[in-house]
């Protein structure tokens, strides 16, 4: 890596509190890659390029992506209402429940609480589902299509609405749409995917 930019991470790093942190840059046919700091404070393993981080939002790529897929093989339309692919989904508000598309999911303007993390949900294959069942109980803040704000719940919804389309359990699916056609070899969705790597 450069040092100006290495030097500026550092910074960022230091100003952010931030412990670790991987960078990867494709730029004009190179790939440069550079690992930062530790991993966390209790178990500090440096930072190298193959240190393993927490998919994340990251998954919200793959969601949209996966969803374009099935567009174009015309199995998925983004202005049909979810609850004809998903009968029994349900929110607080019954016009959500009954008019919400992945074109609400995908621009963030479902209008439910966004950061709905209710306890008790498994991180099995089945986890989807169960937290998709869980919405039921998830409050209505804005109205439907009106309003842009983060949703973490959405894209949740998102995943279930592929299961239901493919078949397909999502870390099953994100592995076949996704991470072995692009020889993601290194990704992982369970938690207990991760535990035997580094």
């Amino acid at each position: 890596m450069n040092a100006d930019l290495s030097a500026k991470i550092r910074d960022m790093m230091r100003e952010l509190k931030i412990p670790g942190v991987a960078v990867g840059i494709y730029f004009d046919g190179e790939e440069y890659t550079q690992g930062y700091g530790v991993t966390n404070l209790d178990n500090p393993l440096p930072v190298d390029d193959d240190t393993l981080f927490q998919i994340g939002s990251i998954t919200k790529t793959f969601v949209g992506s996966m969803a374009m897929m099935l567009v174009d093989e015309g199995k998925l339309d983004l202005d049909k209402p979810i609850k004809s692919i998903l009968p029994d989904f349900k929110v607080v508000d019954e016009d959500a429940s009954t008019w919400a598309t992945l074109r609400h999911l995908f621009t963030h303007t479902a209008g439910w609480v966004g950061d709905w993390f209710p306890s008790g949900i498994d991180q099995g294959p089945d986890s989807v589902k169960h937290y998709v069942e869980t919405m039921a109980d998830d409050p209505q803040v804005t109205p439907l299509g009106k309003h842009i704000s983060y949703n973490n719940a959405g894209y949740n919804l998102a995943g279930r609405v592929l299961e239901a389309v493919t078949g397909k359990v999502f870390s099953d699916l994100i592995k076949d749409m996704m991470f072995s056609p692009l020889e993601m070899n290194n990704t992982y969705i369970l938690p207990w995917e991760i535990m035997t790597k580094r």
